[in-house]
């Protein structure tokens, strides 16, 4: 979560009653916190300490291998066949079987 003030004419006051349910709830949840500013017209002067603390938390990175050309070409043709071959299951199906499930038969 990135927490911050407005900045700049006009801006409206950043309350810390506000912030520290956000950020004590990201604590408990294991979400990172991310103070960015208290804001105002002079967002430099005001800071970024939260209760003598400066949050710069993110979250992990995430890598996903990229296919090679390749790859890609050989993923995509089994999916094809797999579509064509009628063993893929058809998303059209799942309403059909829901409805069919939640239907009883009155004889």
């Amino acid at each position: 979560m990135i927490v911050g003030g407005e900045s700049g004419a006009g801006a409206r006051p950043m309350k810390k009653e506000w912030i520290l349910p956000l950020r004590d709830q990201c604590k408990l949840s294991g979400i990172p916190f991310f103070f960015k500013q208290w804001g105002g017209v002079r967002k430099a002067k005001a800071g970024r300490l939260l209760e003598g603390k400066t949050y710069d938390e993110f979250p992990s990175r995430v890598h996903n291998p990229v296919l090679s050309a390749a790859d890609c070409v050989s993923a995509a043709s089994e999916i094809e066949a797999r579509y064509y071959g009628g063993t893929v299951f058809p998303l059209s199906a799942l309403d059909t079987q829901r409805r069919s499930a939640l239907t009883v038969k009155v004889a």
